[in-house]
């Protein structure tokens, strides 16, 4: 299976929940958990590094948390498409 193509259709509907969530990055964050728990605890780990600072450390959690909505947010997308033509 391929890593799905995001499109400009997911991108924006992502983007505005981004924009009008407050709790989106959170919500993120616990469908990770939930979905793919091995990744989640490969985030924390990384999370936990010392070298880095606090801003450093969220921002990457957060753009871990972005890329893993859009990519499984498009591949529910493509599979909806697929089952219904």
């Amino acid at each position: 299976m391929k890593i799905p193509k995001v499109s400009l259709e997911i991108l924006s509907s992502t983007t505005a929940s981004l924009t009008s969530n407050e709790e989106f990055w959170e919500t993120a964050i616990q469908t990770m958990l939930k979905e793919n728990p091995l990744l989640y605890q490969l985030l924390v780990v990384s999370e936990s590094n010392v070298t880095k600072s606090k801003d450093f450390n969220d921002g990457y959690k957060r753009g871990a948390a972005l890329i893993y909505i859009l990519l499984s947010r498009q591949a529910e997308a493509n599979e909806m498409n697929e089952l219904w033509g």
